[in-house]
């Protein structure tokens, strides 16, 4: 036998993490998505070859040994929890959590799905909630003058002027204009100043 996954799979096919090694050491690691370094033909050479000793594997299931073993480097696998468990986690950050979620239930496949879409949808609606907050808020067509540059300047971090159309840049204009003017006359009269300091 050429592949020393092939022999290991011969010998014990449940040895998961030792054959996903193997196969790492015979084809390589997974591919870059869309980048073809000739892995899967090796891979299909390897389920020939157990076909010819008698086994009877497919390539999705090799593909997916070797990337649960590429996921998990032998100091990130946990004993006390399955293969398929790692395998459903896809890494090592989100099968600490599903653990954490877990809590002192057994930790099953179904259970490390159902855990894993869930933290994966409280995930997204975190997103969500920040690009929300992050989000510049709108200013109304007919607010007055100071209340478009009080409500750009509260959005000075994300402001993006290509969302303005010329009338609203304007009235920005015109409000900075107004303001820096007030400004200047209070501090001329010096009156008012401790209010300006606060």
């Amino acid at each position: 036998m050429e592949f020393t996954s092939t022999k290991l799979i011969v010998q014990n096919e449940n040895q998961q993490w030792e054959i996903g090694d193997a196969l790492i050491e015979d084809c390589g690691p997974p591919s870059t998505h869309g980048v073809n370094d000739n892995s899967r033909a090796i891979i299909y050479q390897i389920v020939e070859e157990l076909a010819d000793n008698g086994v009877e594997r497919t390539a999705e299931h090799l593909s997916r040994l070797r990337q649960a073993a590429y996921n998990f480097p032998k100091d990130r696998r946990i004993p006390g929890f399955s293969w398929s468990v790692h395998y459903v986690a896809g890494s090592p950050t989100m099968l600490a959590e599903i653990i954490r979620m877990a809590g002192k239930r057994k930790l099953t496949k179904q259970f490390a799905t159902e855990l894993k879409e869930l933290i994966e949808r409280q995930q997204e609606e975190e997103e969500r909630r920040r690009l929300e907050a992050a989000r510049p808020k709108p200013i109304p067509q007919n607010a007055p003058d100071f209340e478009v540059l009080i409500s750009a300047l509260s959005n000075t971090q994300d402001l993006n002027f290509q969302t303005f159309d010329q009338s609203m840049i304007s009235r920005l204009r015109e409000a900075c204009l107004r303001l820096a003017n007030l400004i200047d006359i209070q501090l001329t009269k010096e009156t008012n100043i401790h209010v300006l300091k606060k």
